[in-house]
């Protein structure tokens, strides 16, 4: 009866320990799947794709570091449901704070940030539904300066 115990104390804790889902667990897992579209852009590319914006994009250029886009679009049912869990798993993390969540039908978007101090690190979009799913994380250096001006510009 100990043993059964200590083995059940020994399996909660295991769990209670285990490291929260990031956004880097999830592209590292979904990334190589059958059928899986993935863009990495590293920072020069996203760099270069935003001086086409002119002076609107310049913020964005000095903020944003990469973008990582997911499109689980063509893959298996089994697959879509998994990311699924997978995004309800990040939801869960401490780290990411969700700021917006969109419905339409089945389909649910999630928008979150991650923060260093003052800071937003990541922002994270999230399009789960059982025929479409997709992945986007935005990595960087974005102050709230940094996305009171960029809403100004584009307010009109």
């Amino acid at each position: 009866m100990k043993k059964i115990l200590i083995c059940l104390l020994v399996a909660a804790l295991s769990f209670a320990i285990a490291p929260a889902k990031t956004a880097e667990d999830i592209l590292k897992e979904f990334k190589q799947e059958k059928d899986v579209e993935f863009v990495h852009m590293p920072s020069l590319i996203t760099k270069l794709a935003l001086r086409t914006g002119g002076q609107k994009t310049k913020k964005l250029r000095r903020a944003i570091d990469t973008i990582d886009i997911v499109n689980l679009g063509n893959c298996s049912g089994k697959v879509k449901s998994r990311f699924a869990k997978e995004v309800t798993k990040l939801l869960d993390n401490d780290e990411y704070e969700e700021i917006a969540i969109h419905s339409a039908g089945k389909e649910q978007t999630h928008v979150m940030f991650r923060t260093e101090g003052e800071d937003i690190t990541e922002i994270v979009i999230a399009a789960v539904e059982k025929k479409d799913a997709a992945f986007v994380r935005i990595t960087g250096l974005i102050t709230h300066d940094d996305i009171e001006q960029i809403l100004e510009l584009y307010q009109d």
